[in-house]
């Protein structure tokens, strides 16, 4: 037996490992004088940065560079000289990759022999370039620089551009989760609101035909069963919001325009939102035999808007009132909501529209609140051309104004 035959082989240790190859930056050399391309290639031929190369591509005419940059968008720099086939051909190529290709990531690097004809100042105020440069003054050193500069600008313009992709693709995901667990949520919870409103009903009628002992019992039954129907309505509220805060930070909403009458709306949110009202001894002064015609918008964003802010009121304000108020012109549609309560202080005003933005935020707070309904009727104002304005003195109330406009 060879012994040979036993021996464990190794790779020759000395064998270079292999090593990845990073794609080149992209340069295009944009002049009609061929040696100047010759000596940018040849002061540049060593250039490296961040362990990649320069891939040089030229044009010798506006009209190639502008072939050529469409067809290499992800080109990192474009050396452009201003006077070629015309005194005006570079500045065309400029206005090309940024105002018809939309490309603000190339970085472009004016240079010029005839600056004259091309004043700096001039250049730079009414061209997006990112820098200007007379030939006699580009030795291989400031050439050297200026790549360094510019490619250092196109790196992170580039990875700005990566995260924003990536933040804008978690968003999605994160608002496509959130509307799958709203409607995973809302299933169940429509079914136990429903069973619970139909033991409630059934309570109520036994309620009204018991006698003696029995009442006691079927009336602490009604109580619970009230509770769980107030508690689910409150719970799919809750969900809504934050479906609708999901879909406004990623921007999906679509409008649902639609003629409606705008009466409707208002009664039946007053009266769905009665007990809260009640609950914290407060009354309510709203006209609801007011004939305010119909508006052609988003009904549904109308809804969320007056629901926010009759909820608000009612749950800022004790043992006080709460006015509704109407306007309509030829033009406009408005409506308040005036309360008694807290108010604002002058130096919350500017902050109440953020996104989790409470009033009280400490821990003892006596009003609960989520932060993000006032957020909902700024976004849902915007989303229907209106506009909100608030009034408000602490400790006296506050009032919020909704204009419409009526197209």
């Amino acid at each position: 037996m060879n012994n040979n035959d036993d021996l464990i082989c190794f790779a020759d240790q000395s064998e270079a490992k292999a090593e990845v190859k990073l794609e080149p930056w992209k340069v295009i050399i944009t002049d009609d004088n061929a040696e100047i391309h010759q000596i940018t290639k040849i002061a540049l031929h060593n250039f490296v940065f961040e362990n990649k190369n320069i891939e040089f591509l030229s044009a010798y005419s506006g009209q190639e560079a502008m072939a050529l940059i469409k067809q290499n968008p992800d080109t990192a720099l474009m050396l452009l000289d201003v006077v070629m086939e015309d005194e005006q051909a570079g500045m065309r190529v400029v206005q090309y990759i940024r105002e018809t290709l939309k490309n603000s990531f190339v970085r472009i690097v004016l240079r010029t022999g005839q600056p004259g004809r091309a004043p700096e100042k001039e250049v730079i105020v009414n061209y997006d370039i990112n820098d200007y440069k007379e030939k006699t003054e580009l030795t291989a050193n400031k050439l050297y620089t200026t790549l360094i500069t510019s490619l250092r600008g196109y790196r992170d313009l580039i990875q700005l551009e990566l995260a924003k992709s990536a933040a804008e693709q978690a968003s999605r995901a994160k608002s496509s989760f959130l509307s799958t667990m709203n409607h995973e949520l809302h299933t169940p919870l429509t079914a136990v609101l429903g069973y619970a409103e139909i033991l409630k009903d059934e309570s109520e009628e036994e309620l009204e035909e018991a006698s003696g002992s029995d009442k006691p019992c079927i009336e602490d039954r009604l109580s619970m069963l009230s509770k769980i129907v107030d508690t689910s309505k409150e719970l799919g509220e809750i969900l809504t919001d934050i479906l609708d805060i999901a879909n406004l930070h990623a921007s999906q909403y679509e409008q649902d325009t639609s003629s409606f009458d705008i009466m409707p709306i208002f009664q039946k949110i007053t009266q769905e939102l009665t007990p809260l009202i009640q609950k914290n001894g407060n009354v309510l002064h709203f006209d609801d035999q007011i004939q305010l015609g119909h508006l052609t918008s988003d009904a549904r964003k109308l809804q969320r808007i007056v629901r926010h802010l009759i909820n608000n009121a009612a749950k800022f304000t004790k043992q006080g009132d709460i006015r509704l108020t109407f306007v309509r012109t030829q033009e406009l549609f408005s409506f308040s909501v005036t309360d008694t309560g807290i108010g604002i202080a002058k130096d919350a005003l500017d902050s109440i529209y953020h996104v989790f933005t409470q009033l009280d935020s400490s821990s003892t707070r006596l009003v609960d609140g989520r932060g993000i309904g006032l957020t909902i009727v700024k976004y849902f104002c915007q989303c229907i051309g209106g506009d909100v304005q608030v009034q408000s003195e602490l400790g006296k109330g506050s009032t919020f104004t909704i204009q419409i406009p009526i197209t």
